[in-house]
């Protein structure tokens, strides 16, 4: 055998060992992209969570100012904070809707606080403090405060599971 038939053979043996190489490495990148899609799903579903704790969070503080405005007689303020607990919620409602819970909660609370804010609207305008029905609207919020509450703990105890 002459050179140039040693030289063929330890060619040929030499693509065939990198191509195995090569193979080997397209396979394993191919896990590492999976991991890495999953580790990025995994983040964004807490990043998601964070986000709702936050935005409840932030709902929950409207409610009790909505509260302290309603038992001072200070209506115009409560108005206020009542088109922005609308707002959050609306937006809320558009984030979490694959929790079914918590939009159809919404849904119904929504309803609720329009009733609310048309009764305050009605005692800015006529300043007649007995208009509004303040047993009832502290009722609402108080309902939609717990709602959210439990939505936090949901969110927070979904989050310690992915820890582990």
């Amino acid at each position: 055998m002459g050179y140039v038939e040693i030289i063929t053979v330890v060619g040929t043996f030499a693509t065939l060992v990198a191509l195995v190489f090569t193979l080997y490495h397209v396979v394993k990148t191919r896990g590492a992209v999976k991991a890495t899609q999953d580790a990025i799903m995994k983040t964004e579903k807490k990043i998601q969570g964070n986000v709702l704790i936050a935005d409840v969070s932030t709902l929950i503080g409207y409610i009790e100012s909505i509260k302290a405005y309603i038992r001072s007689d200070d209506f115009k303020p409560a108005l206020i904070r009542l088109g922005d607990l609308k707002s959050q919620l609306a937006r809320l409602k558009h984030i979490t809707q694959g929790d079914k819970l918590i939009a159809s909660t919404i849904k119904s609370e929504m309803s609720s606080l329009s009733e609310i804010e048309v009764k305050l609207e009605k005692e800015l305008a006529s300043t007649l403090i007995r208009a509004v029905d303040k047993p009832a609207t502290y009722v609402a919020l108080n309902r939609l405060s717990e709602v959210l509450n439990e939505t936090i703990g949901r969110e927070i105890y979904k989050l310690g599971e992915d820890k582990t």
